[in-house]
């Protein structure tokens, strides 16, 4: 055999390029969501209807963010951007146990 049968995966150096793909559709995503808060609210009124119900019928609560950790979370920051997705999880935390008295 000439080449190999399997490939290893090379770890990226901070200087490499990276594919920001993945990243840019979650950025197009976020925009379309934000242009449409109306649509979004219904959206978010109809799965917590929903939620409420599987609770009435099985007892068994379902959370709306995963237990844990935000996805990328680092315990020693490197980054700026490691400050604000701690920030923007403390936000949603906050808002999803503490909701604003709007009346």
């Amino acid at each position: 055999m000439d080449y190999p049968v399997f490939e290893t995966k090379t770890v990226p150096t901070p200087d490499d390029m990276l594919n920001a793909k993945r990243l840019c559709r979650r950025m197009q995503a976020l925009q379309a969501a934000l242009g449409d808060l109306p649509k979004q609210a219904r959206r978010l009124a109809r799965w917590e209807a929903k939620r409420e119900a599987a609770r009435a019928k099985s007892g068994r609560y379902i959370r709306a963010m995963r237990h844990g950790r935000p996805p990328g979370y680092r315990a020693r920051p490197s980054h700026p951007v490691d400050f604000v997705l701690g920030d923007c999880h403390a936000l949603a935390l906050y808002a999803l146990h503490d909701p604003p008295d709007t009346s």
